[in-house]
């Protein structure tokens, strides 16, 4: 069973899922599968790709969006079909981000086929230099905006943020370098860009201390039995670990 099969991952319609994790751990990875599943399912929906980083390229998605149609044996035609329902948006600074976020409602009332937006990566234009009431105010506005277009529109988002280093006190406060200060990763923007009146669930990626990949559940609406696993990735995205084959789990030859 693969992790990103959008109705197994329980990601509902006007629902919110933010992926979280040190780069390189497969976010982007995590989120394309989202979108394929999407476009693949037989009465998917359009899908728009807000690249904020550089590493959601329409060239990855053409050559994920061809690997997953070979893996599943679609017919190399789809593939034409399937990005044609794609539409993406390179954001490559804080106040673009801004606008793009501003003009959200119209461009979707323009795009009515449009059921799942991916955001990769809505920190990546809050690590530069902007002061803090100007922070707040793109926050609050995206915030906004995300609870209007999941509420009235039922449009699901998927949105990656990064976590980075900071160093922190013995009295677990934020520090400069020292003797005793402990580094702790944490999300390089709070939850304040998230809408508190829909279904927001926040799973964290992170690499565990022998190098294995993690996801653990930090929250989501409901409550469920597992909240941690572990898993690899390929090509298309996270998936299970491969069951040992019979050749692998025999006794060694004495």
């Amino acid at each position: 069973m693969r992790a990103d099969k959008a109705e197994e991952a329980g990601l509902g319609e006007g629902a919110v899922l933010e992926l979280l994790g040190p780069p390189g751990v497969g976010k982007t990875r995590t989120a394309l599968g989202f979108m394929l599943a999407e476009r693949f399912q037989e009465d998917g929906g359009e899908v728009l790709v807000v690249d904020a980083e550089g590493s959601l390229s329409p060239a990855l998605l053409k050559e994920t969006t061809e690997i997953h149609a070979a893996h599943h044996g679609y017919e190399p035609d789809i593939v034409r079909n399937i990005l044609s329902g794609i539409r993406y948006r390179r954001i490559d600074s804080a106040w673009m981000l801004f606008a793009f976020f501003n003009s959200l409602e119209t461009w979707l009332a323009a795009h009515p086929k449009v059921k799942l937006i991916v955001i990769d990566s809505l920190s990546a234009h809050f690590r530069q230099t902007i002061d803090s009431p100007t922070r707040i105010y793109i926050a609050d506005t995206i915030r906004n905006v995300l609870s209007t277009v999941c509420s009235a529109n039922r449009v699901s988002v998927i949105i990656t943020n990064q976590m980075s280093l900071k160093l922190f006190g013995p009295d677990n406060r934020p520090t400069n370098w020292s003797r005793d200060a402990e580094a702790l990763l944490v999300p390089t923007i709070s939850d304040q860009c998230l809408p508190f009146d829909v279904d927001v669930s926040r799973v964290l990626l992170y690499y565990s201390e022998e190098g294995e990949r993690l996801a653990h559940l930090v929250s989501a609406p409901m409550l469920t039995q597992a909240r941690s696993a572990a898993f690899t990735m390929d090509l298309l995205g996270p998936c299970d670990y491969p069951e040992p084959s019979d050749e692998m789990i025999a006794d060694p030859p004495s």
